[in-house]
């Protein structure tokens, strides 16, 4: 198994944005390409949104069944949750796979963020590797990763658009 390489793995699905606009069918076909396409030359970490744990966790089986190197683990909610909740979900989408997990935290449009709390908690669980952190807090970027000694790496933010 090919682990995430976070400056060259394509990462479907990997926003907040698709969760709202597809279908199941919609976003497990969106994965089948991507990994067809790759073709295992370079690991392939599909995003995984859900506002319940067990359509999260079907996801993420079925995104590695699909041949995904990687998952990356976004709780979609329309009201704030408890840590304890947050943390039981994302706990759940780890403990459903063998891959690596990627922690998804956007607080600009996300209602229930992951504390720095939970997030040194999930740091803990084995195969929760990365953090995608979009909140451009560069300060709240640093408290994580010293708080989480080492047991999370970021993941770079994508260029949308070459340089002129």
């Amino acid at each position: 198994m090919r682990r995430p390489d976070p400056g060259r793995s394509p990462r479907p699905l990997g926003s907040t944005g698709e969760f709202a606009y597809l279908s199941w069918q919609q976003r497990r076909r969106v994965v089948e390409v991507v990994v067809s396409a790759t073709r295992g030359r370079v690991p392939v970490v599909a995003g995984v949104a859900a506002t319940t744990t067990a359509e999260a966790v079907t996801q993420a089986r079925a995104f590695e069944q699909l041949g995904c190197s990687g998952i990356l683990a976004i709780l979609e909610a329309y009201f704030p949750i408890s840590d304890d909740g947050v943390f039981d979900y994302f706990r759940a989408v780890a403990g459903a796979v063998s891959l690596p997990v990627v922690l998804y935290t956007n607080p600009n449009f996300q209602h229930s963020d992951l504390s720095l709390p939970i997030i040194d908690r999930l740091s803990r669980i084995p195969n929760i590797r990365y953090l995608k952190d979009a909140s451009v807090n560069t300060g709240r970027l640093l408290s994580i990763l010293g708080r989480t000694e080492g047991g999370l790496r970021s993941l770079p933010p994508r260029r949308t658009s070459r340089p002129a």
